[in-house]
């Protein structure tokens, strides 16, 4: 069985500072969720 996620922002990333820069910050999590079971690839 597998999982997606799958999320929607419309501000947080520009609120947050991270606006055009999302996919850098779902990168900084990556180990994050690797940790927690998630298989990351």
């Amino acid at each position: 069985m597998g999982v997606i996620m799958q999320a929607f922002f419309w501000d947080c990333p520009r609120i947050e500072g991270f606006e055009y820069k999302w996919w850098e910050r779902v990168n900084g999590e990556l180990d994050s969720l690797s940790n927690t079971g998630f298989r990351v690839r």
